[in-house]
């Protein structure tokens, strides 16, 4: 059975490049994890089967800042196509850490504050994570070296 991350690099080579800044990527690896969950426990495969827990990416995230989680499974607030935060089943959050080395820390403090506003909702809320770390001994990073010369629009 192949992972999400084998999913990712299925995508990379259809594609023949990647921006893991994108939502794609964390969209590609939410739905890859939520497809290994549901193969392998089959309470979890019977209740999304059953219309019980329900699927959302790109959540809102609750808290003070404008994020969103790559992917929220659980049971929906009766009668909304909306999720019980505190009837949470799953949530998945990506972070790729090839970033610049100044901003090393930023990706930890991201989950960590995600975990907490978490947790006020469901306190055994367990966030799953994936990281994606750059081996490279140098990076180009395409965003920041155009920004400077493009216009916002």
């Amino acid at each position: 059975m192949g992972t999400a991350f084998d999913d990712v690099v299925e995508e990379i080579r259809r594609r023949g490049y990647h921006n893991h800044r994108r939502e794609e990527h964390s969209g590609t690896m939410s739905r890859g994890i939520l497809r290994d969950l549901r193969a392998m426990c089959e309470p979890f495969e019977r209740d999304f089967v059953e219309r019980r827990i329900g699927q959302w990416l790109d959540f809102p995230a609750p808290g003070g800042r404008a994020r969103k989680l790559d992917l929220v499974a659980g049971e929906p607030v009766e009668g909304t196509d909306q999720p019980d935060l505190t009837r949470l089943r799953l949530c998945v959050e990506n972070k790729s850490v090839v970033t610049a080395h100044r901003n090393r820390t930023n990706r930890y403090d991201d989950l960590s504050d995600l975990l907490g506003v978490l947790h006020r909702y469901r306190p055994d809320a367990i966030l799953v994570a994936t990281v994606l770390v750059g081996m490279a001994e140098s990076f180009l990073n395409v965003p920041d070296r155009v920004r400077p010369f493009v216009k916002p629009e």
